[in-house]
């Protein structure tokens, strides 16, 4: 049976925070027979990993801005259409914009801004978008990729931590209205530096496969909003 999840992702080769983890999320998805939409600004990276997983029937591309409403709200209509159906199993929010800091005193409107664009303002509208949908088919799991930035201070992150943190909140707030209708909202918070490095627990492999187990528990007892990921 395939699943329709949707992996809405903001794809950077230069963000070493978290350079590897979309691709990782197809892959492990995909090998669980899910059908995955990619989506991102950029569709060339899209297009290259689902040609590296080569399974052309379970992997779509569409091209989404994760910090505009409108555009978002297109990406998932593209995305039902495609898949045939009119919910998702699975949606993960794995988008940010990521950026060093060069001292509290230099960050700018301008840096807040496209920060908050699109998390959390982006992680709301893409809520907006596809909660409503678990709701009424009484299930679904929303995952947002978050940082431990947004737990503990990290100086040349500081405009990270803050959207990270709101994210944060945002899951918790989420979760608390949709629970009742068996949809899980919740917030993957990853305490560390992704390489890809063998037996390492923040290895993108070992990560996805945390995400596709938290998207698989259908236990709500054993459901958490926030959820640590750390060695």
């Amino acid at each position: 049976m395939y699943n329709n999840p949707l992996i809405l992702s903001y794809i950077d080769e230069s963000n070493v925070f978290c350079k590897g983890l979309g691709a990782s999320l197809v892959a492990a998805f995909v090998k669980k027979q899910y059908k995955v939409v990619l989506a991102a600004r950029s569709v060339e990276k899209l297009q290259q990993i689902a040609k590296e997983i080569n399974q052309p029937e379970q992997t779509f591309v569409v091209e989404c801005d994760a910090s505009s409403q409108s555009s978002i709200a297109s990406c998932v209509q593209q995305s039902l259409q495609h898949l045939q159906t009119n919910t998702f199993d699975v949606v993960i929010f794995n988008a940010a914009y990521l950026a060093r800091d060069k001292g509290y005193q230099h960050i700018t409107e301008e840096d807040l801004n496209k920060a908050f664009a699109i998390k959390p303002i982006g992680t709301l509208y893409t809520a907006q978008a596809v909660l409503p949908l678990m709701q009424q088919h009484k299930k679904g799991t929303f995952l947002i990729t978050g940082g431990g930035a947004g737990l503990f201070p990290v100086p040349i992150l500081t405009t990270v931590g803050m959207n990270n943190a709101a994210a944060r909140i945002l899951a918790g707030n989420l979760d608390a209205q949709v629970k009742k209708d068996h949809v899980h909202v919740a917030c993957m918070t990853i305490c560390g530096m992704i390489e890809k490095k063998e037996g390492y627990y923040f290895h993108p492999d070992n990560l996805a496969n945390l995400y596709v187990q938290t998207a698989e528990e259908t236990d709500a007892s054993k459901w958490n909003y926030d959820i640590i990921l750390k060695q």
